[in-house]
């Protein structure tokens, strides 16, 4: 009779094939990812012996996030089909449904075994981390010299390079600040360096916090992941809003979890309070999601850690709002600073009117009447894109001042279209939020950005991000920059990592680091909180909720930038719900 082990083993691995197979088409990757799937099961499968909660909840917990897994996994071809059960892939999900019900149940067991080693924080490892993540960006800036543009970017070096136009915070004046106060002569690589400074150390710190309270293997591993996946050190040399403002936003995470375990102690040390303070005044002011998110937080925060022994975090907080109030009030007035689009972040509700007028839904002709004076409605049905609100939003002829004008009443009158069109409804938006809920893209099918960015070339710009009234009142001289005079025609580093980088995107890898995936297990560690009652540790978190509740209504394009944060997230969640804090608090509460 067969040992019911061999049995398990042989489920695992025709599990980890199923699901291989249904992500990747080259024969080696699959062998490759089957036999690293089985060792990751074969390696979370210690035995509990004491679980706080029944098997049965363990199951529910399983089925529930390899259900939720499995949805977002399921190929872009496919996402409408109904009779996938009866197909080869219907086999393919069948078993990427198995595995991952294996994977949860022993990822719980995993979680729930305390970590055997304590290890003392010591600053050697720090400094080793950050010398490894500073060496490795270094490299990247080196091939990629001086750094990677977006127009973004252009539009910010012409708004410094032009001293008599104002700045425009479409794209944050702060981030815009900080390029133009690191940057040394006429290109950023002042502002690269810096920002690869900044990504090492909080990095460094982030692994430093893995070692020291979950154990020096799980740090390591998370070392190596980010250190060796090109997206993050891509990232750290992206002359971008969105990278500092996520590296800003992990801080924060870890620094409120200190706050936390120590009950307050964390905050006795004037260097904390200081970095604090900085942080989050990087988070409020390198993207307009941050100001949002940190005042719903203070108010979470109010209720559920208002105590004498947190009051200096209240402080801070009190001094970050005082401070963008200050800089975005009479500072902003005074160097008469362009204000952002108020019609950011109505682009969903933008997006869903384009949908149901594209597909001939149910409208009134008053609603259309109102809609015409926003675009004509054969503009509505050419430039509406599934995946991507910008091609309207941008177009002279999409008329933004009616909605800047009433705001109330387009919201009213979207509110009529979603009423009564709720499947269109329910379709637009799953379609322009795909990135976040669904990994499993087709770079050939949907409208996704590159995953990882090369240098622009030639004349790029100028870029004006300007209403055309105000391009006209204003008449900025904005030059635009020509990159072919900065980047290295024979560059034979760079020219690897291309290789590597469509190696990853040829072999279908770039499923595996969707940002989808690590919400989930985000997710899926904020239920494990909850179950070994640490509860408040969620608390931690909730700046990352609230971006991200921002992001799931205002996202403009299938662009991982824009949801970045859930990689590092991701796997600080899962380390939060390892970490033996109770033992190493008392030891380094100040830390």
């Amino acid at each position: 009779m067969l040992n019911s082990t061999y049995i398990k083993y042989f489920f695992w691995l025709t599990a980890s094939v199923l699901f291989s197979m249904m992500l990747f088409q080259d024969i080696k990757v699959i062998i490759g990812m089957s036999v690293i799937n089985f060792i990751l099961l074969f390696f979370l499968s210690d035995s509990v012996k004491k679980r706080p909660y029944s098997r049965l909840t363990n199951f529910f917990i399983s089925f529930l996030f390899a259900t939720i897994m499995g949805i977002s996994l399921i190929p872009s071809e496919i996402l409408t089909t109904f009779n996938l059960i009866f197909s080869m892939q219907g086999i393919y999900l069948l078993g990427t449904f198995a595995y991952f019900l294996c994977f949860f149940s022993a990822l719980q067991d995993y979680l729930l075994i305390p970590p055997q080693e304590s290890s003392k924080r010591k600053v050697t490892s720090f400094w080793v981390y950050t010398l490894a993540f500073f060496l490795m960006s270094s490299i990247y800036l080196y091939a990629y010299y001086p750094g990677i543009f977006f127009p973004d970017s252009i539009n910010q070096w012409d708004q410094i390079q032009t001293s008599n136009v104002p700045w425009n915070d479409w794209h944050p004046v702060g981030h815009t600040f900080v390029i133009m106060a690191t940057s040394l002569g006429k290109y950023p690589i002042g502002f690269i360096v810096f920002q690869i400074v900044i990504y090492s150390l909080i990095m460094a710190y982030f692994c430093d916090f893995i070692r020291e309270f979950v154990g020096s293997k799980f740090a390591t591993i998370s070392c190596i992941f980010f250190i060796a996946i090109p997206i993050f050190p891509l990232a750290s040399i992206y002359i971008v809003k969105d990278s500092l403002f996520t590296y800003t936003l992990l801080l924060v995470t870890l620094y409120l979890v200190r706050i936390i375990i120590s009950q307050g102690k964390w905050l006795n040390k004037f260097s904390n309070l200081a970095l604090l303070y900085f942080t989050l005044l990087g988070f409020v002011f390198f993207r307009h999601n941050g100001w949002p998110a940190l005042l719903v937080s203070t108010l979470v925060f109010a209720v559920f850690l208002f105590r004498k022994k947190f009051i200096k975090l209240f402080v801070v907080i009190g001094l970050v709002v005082f401070s963008y109030q200050v800089i975005t009030g009479p500072i902003y007035n005074h160097f008469n600073v362009i204000r952002s689009d108020s019609t950011e972040s109505l682009g969903i509700f933008v997006q869903i009117s384009a949908a149901i007028i594209k597909n001939d839904g149910t409208i009134s002709k008053e609603e259309m009447t109102y809609l015409e004076t926003l675009m004509p409605k054969e503009d509505w049905k050419n430039l509406y894109q599934p995946n991507n609100v910008d091609n309207i939003k941008f177009k002279e002829r999409f008329k933004k001042q009616v909605i800047k004008d009433d705001p109330k009443k387009f919201l009213e009158t979207v509110l009529g279209l979603i009423i009564r069109n709720p499947g269109l409804t329910l379709e637009a938006y799953m379609k322009q939020t795909e990135i976040l809920w669904h990994a499993n893209f087709s770079l050939e099918l949907d409208n996704l950005r590159p995953l990882f960015r090369n240098q622009l070339s030639g004349q790029q710009g100028p870029f004006f991000f300007m209403t055309r009234e105000q391009r006209e009142e204003i008449d900025p001289d904005y030059k635009g920059l020509n990159l072919d005079e900065l980047t290295r025609s024979d560059n034979v580093v760079r020219d690897q990592l291309l290789a590597i980088q469509n190696w990853i995107l040829e072999s279908r890898l770039y499923v595996l680091l969707m940002p989808a995936l690590y919400f989930i297990l985000f997710l899926f560690s904020m239920v494990m909180l909850i179950i070994q009652n640490k509860t408040k540790l969620i608390i931690a978190f909730m700046p990352y909720v609230l971006v991200m509740g921002t992001i799931f209504v205002a996202i403009p394009a299938q662009d991982i930038r824009y949801a970045l944060p859930n990689l590092f997230i991701g796997i600080l969640g899962l380390a939060t719900v390892k970490g033996r804090f109770s033992e190493r608090v008392s030891e380094n509460a100040e830390n």
